[in-house]
């Protein structure tokens, strides 16, 4: 009796993943869950790999033109960020894990344990205050380059796609969004200490740094008409003339033939160059 009675619990549970409500994991849902999990022996091999079909194919599927795997980006991150869909998960692999699918699952469950520890120890600090305020930000990043990947002396070094794993407000896809604006305010607000500035004596100008990877800095109209942005090298502007007074001891800049007849520098900024006797070589 006792047997017919949990069989029909899991039935019923199945059958609820199947139907895939969009709140499914509700109390109720952990309740049942919990109960009928609780004699793992009454489970046949194929209920319990039903059920972990059921779960995983709950986040996967078509999302518009793209399709979201169980192993996505975006589920890692839903997952590491909402405990009581973890909970469920790691009660799953738990109790079945003598079936084959609960690898899928246990590859899943390690990858968001990842995940949450560099969230709970992040390397990037996106609340800081620039001790000096740049006011050409293609300037700024060219000095960041300098000091991060040139000399080594700007740290931590960075990488678009740590600061994504890191990053807790929402989920960064660069997958589907192509580069990151929130990168971009990071870069944007990044403290670079005096001393560093005062130590910058040359700039390698090098528009295929990683910095500038999966990096963008989209103007409000871009939040309207465009899901997919890209990153890139960030052209230095007019404005740089103001900030070259943050770096009172540099004495040339080099840039590529490519950059120099593609992109090109300002006339003012080259104007500004020269009357403070700073050299523009070309590589």
């Amino acid at each position: 009796m006792f047997g017919l009675f949990s069989e029909s619990k899991i039935e019923k549970l199945l059958k609820k993943i199947e139907s895939r409500p969009q709140d499914l994991f509700d109390q109720e849902f952990h309740f049942l869950l919990k109960s009928t999990l609780a004699t793992p022996k009454d489970w046949s091999k194929s209920q319990k790999s039903a059920l972990i079909d059921g779960v995983l194919s709950y986040f996967s599927g078509m999302d518009g033109w793209d399709y979201i795997a169980e192993d996505s980006w975006q589920n890692i991150f839903y997952f590491a960020t909402h405990n009581d869909v973890l909970e469920c998960l790691k009660l799953i692999a738990e109790k079945c894990d003598d079936v084959l699918e609960a690898s899928r699952l246990r590859k899943i469950l390690k990858e968001v344990r990842r995940i949450q520890h560099r969230q709970r120890n992040p390397i990037y600090d996106i609340n800081q205050t620039p001790s000096v305020e740049f006011k050409d930000i293609g300037f700024k990043l060219a000095v960041i380059h300098q000091l991060m990947f040139e000399e080594n002396k700007l740290h931590p070094k960075f990488d678009v796609h740590l600061f994504a794993e890191e990053y807790t407000k929402h989920c960064i896809d660069l997958e589907r969004r192509g580069a990151s604006d929130e990168a971009g305010e990071y870069l944007r607000n990044l403290d670079i200490p005096l001393s560093l500035l005062e130590q910058v004596d040359v700039i390698k100008l090098s528009p295929y740094s990683q910095l500038y990877h999966c990096v963008c800095f989209p103007s409000p109209l871009d939040f309207m008409f465009h899901r997919y942005r890209e990153g890139g090298y960030v052209p230095i502007k007019e404005q740089a003339v103001e900030d070259l007074a943050f770096l009172p001891n540099l004495k040339k800049i080099y840039l590529s033939r490519k950059l120099a007849t593609e992109i090109g520098l300002p006339e003012n900024f080259i104007q500004a160059l020269k009357e403070r006797n700073i050299e523009l070589v070309q590589l």
